[in-house]
């Protein structure tokens, strides 16, 4: 008498369960995924950027906005002055250098910049 319902509730109770972790994986997944793809993408535009000013180029609005947005993300590696897409950095001294594009590539170590390789082909 019990054990049809035995079988009801263990069936039941495996359906739960596994709808949970079905849902909890992909709901982890998904956030996962547009995590680094929005940090992926955020490291590319900040790198071309930085490439960018090392050229001479003016930077588009939006990597302008991409810059800003990195070192919004890292406040520690912020240098001294960014403001409005542009990054002057004040250890040259006085205003007299115009070398700006000469120390933009930052010295310390960010491992999501890590695997990004740029070949120039001139």
């Amino acid at each position: 008498m019990f054990s049809g319902l035995r079988i009801r509730l263990t069936l039941l109770y495996l359906a739960v369960a596994l709808a949970l972790i079905a849902l909890f994986g992909g709901g982890t997944y998904l956030l996962l995924t547009r995590y680094f793809e929005r940090t992926t993408d955020l490291a590319l535009q900040y790198r071309l950027a930085q490439e960018l000013r090392l050229r001479g180029i003016a930077l588009p609005d939006e990597l302008a906005s991409a810059e800003l947005a990195w070192y919004d993300a890292r406040p520690l590696q912020r240098p001294s002055r960014v403001k409005d897409g542009q990054r002057h950095d004040d250890h040259h001294g006085s205003a007299g250098g115009d070398d700006d594009h000469e120390q933009i590539g930052d010295d310390s170590f960010d491992a999501e910049l890590a695997p990004i390789f740029v070949l120039a082909l001139n």
